[in-house]
């Protein structure tokens, strides 16, 4: 046993069993949410019609953001697939914030930090 790693001091189980359960959270949040998008439930439609989105367009968003919350799930795509569905996060916080439910849009601006964190929490080394 060398001395580096007498010293070096275990992770943590927070880090060790944290990452993969808020990379999971986040990956079922936006799997979720972009199934409501893709298959145009009547609140998304509803919604997005007052914003003024075309239900092709929200159909196609959801297909972004429900793709992008399944490529987060695996290790080689999770920092691409993070930016993506973080953007479709922030997208749809901004039209909540621009109907004007300021409240609901901070609410709904929390998973954008959440999938950001997920996308770019490193493994432990060790």
């Amino acid at each position: 046993m060398s001395l580096i790693t007498m010293i070096a001091p275990r992770p943590s189980p927070w880090v060790r069993f944290g990452r993969p359960l808020l990379i999971a959270a986040v990956a079922v949040l936006g799997l979720a949410a972009g199934a409501a998008k893709w298959l145009e439930t009547p609140e998304e439609v509803q919604f997005f019609a007052r914003a003024s989105v075309a239900p092709e367009a929200l159909a196609m968003f959801g297909a972004i953001q429900f793709f992008a919350a399944l490529l987060l799930l695996l290790p080689r795509t999770r920092a691409a697939a993070g930016l993506i569905l973080a953007a479709c996060f922030a997208t749809s916080a901004w039209l909540i914030w621009t109907n004007g439910q300021a409240v609901l849009a901070l609410v709904a601006g929390a998973p954008v930090a959440l999938t950001l964190i997920a996308a770019f929490w490193r493994k432990p080394r060790g």
